[in-house]
């Protein structure tokens, strides 16, 4: 049932990345989107400002291996 489960996640995801983008794309981009949520009654959002947080975490290993090889590409690159 996993493997089922992610594979609809993932057509109902890309459709709704397709629905979204389109919506953008229809009023002009996010200025116009929000324009838009105005007229419908929206209010604009202030920042709140709070504590600003600072995280870190490790790269997956995969990550890393492709991280080490574009790192020796610029590297001998700019070594020529």
């Amino acid at each position: 049932m996993g493997m089922l489960d992610g594979l609809l996640g993932g057509i109902v995801g890309a459709e709704m990345a397709t629905a979204v983008n389109s919506f953008i794309q229809q009023h002009g981009g996010v200025q116009g989107v929000v324009a838009q949520l105005c007229q419908w009654g929206g209010k604009v959002v202030d920042e709140l400002k709070g504590r600003e947080e600072h995280v870190i975490f490790a790269l997956p290993k995969t990550l890393r291996a492709v991280a080490r090889r574009v790192d020796s590409l610029s590297s001998d690159s700019s070594a020529g």
